[in-house]
C-alpha cells in the first residue's frame, strides 16, 4: 500500500482503509492515512502512544474488557508479541533465566494452583467432562480400540487386574513384570518347556483357591497346560506332569 498511490476517493469506493498520496505529512512521515479522517498512519500510532502513557490506568482497563470479549485474537496476539520479544538478540539472557524457572520453579507452582482450582470446580469439571463424553461416544471408542492395539500387553495386564479385583484377590502386577517373567523363563513354559509364540499367564495358586495376583505368584504357560491346569492344586498338577516326586 505504501508504494501504491490512490487517492482518498478511489480508497473508499474499493473499500479501503487506507490511501496513499505519496507526500509527506507535517511530521515528515511518508506513510498511508486513514480514509475516514485523513490522518497520517504513523502519526496516528504515535498519539495513541502518547494517549496511553498518559492514561495508563484508562488503557489497561479497556484492554482488559477487549480481551475478555475477544479471547481468540488476544490469543492470536501474545502468541505474536511473545515470538518477538523471544527473538531479540537483547533479551537472551532473560529467556534463559526463564527457562531456568519453568524447569525448577514454574512446574511445582503451576501443579499446586491447577490441583486448589480442580478442588474449587470439581463439580464443574465433572459435569463439563460428562457433556463431552456424551457427545464424542464414538471418538472414544475408536481412541480406546487403538490403544488397545497399541499396547496389547498393558491392556491384558489391566484386564487381569480387574478380573482379580472382581474376586476379591489381593495385588496387581504390570506389563513389565510379565516381560521380565517371560525373559526370566527364556521365552519357555513353565510346564512342559515348550518353546512359546503365544503365552498365558497363569497364577501358579489359582485366584479361585485364594491365591493372589502379585507378580510372585505368576508365570508364563502354554495354553494346553494353562488349560488343562485351571483351578488345580500346583503341586498335584505338577506331580500329574512328572515334574516333582
Amino acid at each position: 500500500m505504501a508504494d501504491e498511490i490512490i487517492s482518498c476517493a478511489n480508497a473508499k469506493a474499493q473499500g479501503l482503509k487506507y490511501y496513499f498520496t505519496g507526500k509527506t505529512c507535517k511530521a515528515g512521515h511518508l506513510s498511508k492515512r486513514w480514509c475516514h479522517n485523513g490522518v497520517c498512519y504513523e502519526c496516528s500510532k504515535e498519539n495513541t502512544k502518547r494517549w496511553s502513557k498518559l492514561n495508563h490506568s484508562t488503557q489497561a482497563e479497556k484492554m482488559k474488557i477487549w480481551r475478555i470479549n475477544n479471547p481468540k485474537k488476544d490469543k492470536i496476539n501474545r502468541r505474536k508479541s511473545n515470538a518477538k520479544w523471544f527473538s531479540k538478540p537483547e533479551n537472551k539472557e532473560k529467556v534463559r533465566v526463564l527457562a531456568a524457572k519453568r524447569l525448577f520453579d514454574f512446574p511445582e507452582r503451576v501443579r499446586d494452583q491447577r490441583k486448589i482450582t480442580r478442588i474449587k470446580n470439581a463439580d464443574k469439571i465433572r459435569e463439563r467432562n460428562r457433556i463431552w463424553r456424551s457427545k464424542n461416544v464414538e471418538h472414544l471408542r475408536f481412541k480406546k480400540r487403538q490403544w488397545r492395539i497399541d499396547n496389547i500387553d498393558r491392556a491384558r495386564a489391566y484386564k487381569r487386574n480387574a478380573k482379580a479385583r472382581r474376586k476379591l484377590s489381593q495385588g496387581t502386577h504390570s506389563a513389565s513384570d510379565i516381560r521380565e517373567i517371560w525373559q526370566a523363563q527364556r521365552g519357555r513354559c513353565a510346564y512342559c518347556r515348550c518353546k512359546l509364540k503365544k503365552y498365558h499367564v497363569d497364577h501358579i495358586v489359582a485366584l479361585a483357591r485364594g491365591g493372589t495376583n502379585f507378580r510372585k505368584n505368576v508365570q508364563i504357560a502354554c495354553e494346553t497346560c494353562n488349560l488343562a491346569k485351571g483351578a488345580k492344586d500346583p503341586i498335584d498338577f505338577a506331580q500329574s506332569r512328572g515334574l516333582l516326586i
